[in-house]
């Protein structure tokens, strides 16, 4: 039987956006709880071998930012600015570990995980900007000062590292990647497949 979905990912990742809607809503129809990991993207996917964001191709970067985003939004029905955010560049650590503070104050981080891709792929929002956090935040109920007051703790930083470090174990390639228990699947292109596999496992009873 089946215990639930393990989901890393980072809170600026255009798939894990793209995916979002669709991975809760397996989750749900399902009955499985998803636990949301953020993780270091950058160290993940060093680890496990890929080429940095920075030395891929302009071709590389056109075709998954550019043809591949308009068709996977189209697919899912998710609406996004159509182009990579000016902010987008900036470091994503404090929007990861903003998810981890909710979570070890007892919240569930999912509903902020999902305010945060919004703002930053269909407003441009700068993930570094305690701004956003706070209205994040306020979106879904939580008090913005203590969390974000938490977000360079020491509690928070052991957690990151250590989802990363799990990620990384696990040979995690980059983001979004689930895990229906222990078995991977990488990439939000990846849902569909990840739900035959549940409903396989739903008909061997």
């Amino acid at each position: 039987m089946l215990s639930g979905i393990t989901h890393y990912f980072s809170a600026h990742s255009l798939f894990a956006f793209f995916g979002f809607e669709k991975l809760l809503s397996i989750g749900e129809e399902h009955g499985l709880p998803v636990v949301h990991r953020p993780i270091d993207l950058h160290e993940v996917m060093e680890a496990a071998g890929s080429s940095p964001f920075a030395t891929r191709t302009r071709e590389h970067v056109r075709y998954f930012f550019g043809l591949e985003a308009r068709r996977w939004a189209s697919m899912r029905r998710v609406e996004w600015l159509g182009r990579i955010p000016k902010a987008h560049s900036k470091p994503y650590h404090r929007a990861n570990r903003l998810l981890i503070a909710a979570e070890l104050r007892g919240g569930e981080n999912g509903a902020l995980a999902w305010e945060l891709l919004k703002r930053h792929w269909q407003e441009g929002a700068d993930l570094t900007d305690d701004a956003v956090f706070e209205s994040a935040l306020a979106s879904v109920g939580l008090e913005a000062e203590p969390l974000i007051a938490e977000v360079e703790s020491e509690a928070v930083a052991r957690a990151y590292e250590a989802y990363t470090e799990e990620a990384k174990a696990k040979s995690v390639f980059g983001s979004p990647t689930y895990f229906l228990d222990d078995e991977m699947f990488y990439g939000q292109d990846r849902l569909e497949m990840m739900e035959w596999r549940i409903e396989q496992e739903s008909e061997a009873g």
